[in-house]
């Protein structure tokens, strides 16, 4: 499930990151929020691997290295997946304030995709209001999408 899960999260990634391309969405908010959600995914990721963050949570990038972060994540989320046989075991690691935290894996898995829908939602109001119409971003329509093909 989760495979499907973080393949619709790369997917509607990759779009929403050509379509702020595409159509000159430019906003310091939404440069701030895009760098966010994928420096976030790749530092539970870290956490869930027990290395340290490739970035800082609130780190910004050029537009131009988004896709292949993005990428990255990807990339680093399918490898955990495969190599991981408990989902619902416990781990712990420590948060940016090197406060500790107990969570299950599937928990924590379960947060990442929440919080780059969240960011997304963020994104779409900028560009509405730019008066501009972003594509659509559920994952019904992932699926839907997914069946046509």
């Amino acid at each position: 499930m989760f495979h499907r899960l973080y393949q619709y999260n790369h997917s509607t990634n990759e779009k929403l990151i050509r379509y702020l391309n595409e159509n000159s969405v430019d906003h310091k908010q939404v440069s701030s929020w895009m760098s966010h959600l994928l420096n976030a995914h790749l530092t539970w990721l870290s956490r869930l691997r027990g290395e340290a963050s490739p970035f800082a949570v609130w780190q910004e990038h050029e537009r131009s290295q988004w896709l292949a972060i993005n990428q990255q994540a990807w990339e680093t989320t399918q490898q955990f997946l495969d190599d991981t046989d408990d989902l619902t075991q416990t781990i712990v690691y420590q948060n940016t304030k090197g406060t500790s935290f107990k969570n299950r894996v599937d928990d924590i898995l379960w947060h990442v995709l929440n919080h780059s829908t969240h960011h997304r939602g963020q994104i779409s109001t900028v560009i509405r209001q730019q008066g501009l119409t972003p594509e659509p971003m559920d994952y019904i329509f992932y699926v839907r999408k997914e069946r046509e093909i």
